[in-house]
């Protein structure tokens, strides 16, 4: 289905990558040239209001843009052509992200998670692991995988033998 119109010969199916995505990894330039065309296309964290008004958006970009009758999180409009500004907008967006990306694996303060007890991150409180229980469950699927997909698809159909 491609609307309520339907798709015809010439037309171009097109998916607006804001509308379900609040953060592109690599947003790129539209060429279409169209009076509708967006310029650059990226995460809906990255885009100014005027570059969102009349699209469809999925309700949790509105709600992490606050789009439910507050400014905060849209793009002020930057003026055209102002194409320094959006790159390093773009490079200070993607420091975050790295930052971001960093702290969590370092278990948000600089210290990497460390196994405790054997657990994997989990840590004893007043006695009793997160589960609530004073001694520690091991999750069924960290003993046996079971059949991988390499298996299922006949990838080690005999050139592999099980060690």
């Amino acid at each position: 289905m491609a609307g309520p119109n339907g798709l015809k010969a010439g037309e171009e199916l097109t998916f607006f990558y804001p509308s379900t995505e609040y953060a592109m990894a690599q947003p790129f330039d539209c060429f279409c040239g169209s009076g509708e065309c967006k310029g650059r296309i990226s995460g809906a964290r990255d885009m100014t209001r005027g570059q969102l008004e009349g699209m469809w958006l999925n309700v949790h970009i509105r709600e992490l843009l606050g789009m439910n009758g507050s400014r905060e999180g849209i793009v002020e409009e930057e003026e055209e052509g102002d194409e320094t500004a959006k790159a390093l907008r773009e490079v200070v967006n993607a420091a975050k992200r790295a930052l971001d990306g960093y702290l969590a694996a370092k278990n948000g303060n600089g210290t990497a998670v460390k196994k405790v007890n054997g657990a994997n991150g989990v840590k004893k409180l007043n006695g009793q692991y997160a589960n609530g229980n004073s001694h520690e469950i091991e999750a069924e699927g960290l003993r046996a995988r079971g059949t991988t997909s390499r298996e299922l698809s006949g990838e080690m159909g005999g050139d592999t033998i099980v060690a």
